[in-house]
């Protein structure tokens, strides 16, 4: 599985005043949902693992950082069902690369985080505009993120929008530092 993509997104300070801000420009929001998903953090800062919304366990990687804007492939999609076991998860992942090096570099430091979140999507072009408000350990923090199929269109976009007042930054490196 290849299937890659750019991003570009922000934690603005002023939280949902930049948000509302943002998605006033965009139009009809496309879809609106409500889910935990529980982020495993893992010394290898370029990898994203989770199980997204209870049903599906996903591995990414960051492959570039180029103007501001990320490209991430995902590297494992795998759905979870009742009688799936996180181990029996990881086991199906260790068959690739990737799943190795997760697994090599994380035994024994994996720090499990689970995120709620309120996730409101856009479109923008062949682009989609994430805007999301997380619970996290008792916090709430508002984040915006862009996914482009190319990165001509998500810098464009990123520019227009204002995100590049700000640093592009993970879900990993902002759950990473609330720890």
């Amino acid at each position: 599985m290849r299937d890659d993509r750019w991003e570009y997104r922000i934690w603005p300070e002023s939280g949902a005043e930049k948000v509302a801000r943002i998605t006033s420009l965009l139009g009809q929001e496309l879809k609106s949902e409500y889910r935990s998903d529980v982020y495993f953090l893992t010394p290898a800062e370029h990898i994203s693992a989770k199980i997204r919304g209870g049903k599906l366990f996903e591995v990414k990687e960051l492959l570039e950082n180029r103007g501001g804007c990320e490209r991430w492939v995902k590297a494992v999609e795998q759905p979870v069902s009742g009688s799936r076991t996180l181990d029996g998860l990881l086991g199906e992942a260790k068959e690739t690369e990737l799943g190795k090096a997760l697994l090599e570099a994380a035994i024994g430091s994996i720090a499990i985080v689970d995120v709620r979140k309120h996730r409101r999507l856009f479109q923008c072009g062949t682009s989609e505009v994430e805007a999301t408000s997380v619970m996290v350990a008792g916090k709430r923090l508002d984040t915006l993120a862009l996914e482009s199929p190319s990165y001509e269109e998500c810098s464009e976009i990123a520019s227009k929008l204002g995100f590049m007042e700000q640093d592009n930054t993970d879900y990993g490196t902002v759950l990473r530092a609330l720890r």
